[in-house]
């Protein structure tokens, strides 16, 4: 069993099976865990710019994660991720469809929140914005029509998994 904990804003302790969480796919920074590191930085353990291409269904499928259990949801996002995921302050989206789905590089979109990670991070992260269903509006027009609507959704891969590590929106 690994057992993670973070001290701010408030304790918080995270037991996960260690078989079902390696630390390769889910590694702890004490930077982290101390309130030293900025929210929604993940540690740099295990990532790369990624040559693969973030998909739409495979995002989806991630999101759609986050309203499944506390397990599922911490087995889709990284440990900066986990605070929230324990803490009921991730928003149980629903079902996603991949058609609403704008998926692209972070550091080609105009929505970066992982400047302040550094260059590393920034080109390892790609950015999802997740388009609201409006009524007279299909695909991501939604997205520049209604662009207070969107919720962003930030992914990294690391050990060949996708790890969402931040959320906002």
């Amino acid at each position: 069993m690994r057992v993670l904990t973070w001290r701010t804003p408030q304790t918080v302790a995270v037991a996960v099976p260690a078989a079902s969480f390696p630390v390769s796919v889910y590694p702890y920074s004490d930077r982290a865990a101390n309130g030293v590191s900025e929210p929604g930085c993940p540690a740099p353990t295990g990532l790369s710019p990624s040559k693969d291409t973030l998909t739409r269904d495979a995002a989806a499928r991630q999101i759609d994660a986050l309203s499944e259990s506390k397990y599922s949801a911490l087995s889709v996002t990284d440990t900066t991720m986990w605070p929230n995921v324990i803490l009921h302050q991730v928003g149980a989206v629903g079902t996603v469809s991949p058609s609403r789905l704008i998926v692209q590089r972070e550091a080609a979109s105009d929505v970066s929140v992982t400047k302040k990670c550094g260059s590393f991070i920034t080109s390892a992260t790609w950015v999802v914005e997740a388009c609201p269903a409006l009524k007279g509006t299909t695909g991501t027009s939604s997205c520049t029509r209604d662009p207070a609507l969107v919720g962003y959704f930030y992914f990294v891969k690391r050990s060949g998994h996708w790890l969402i590590t931040f959320v906002y929106g």
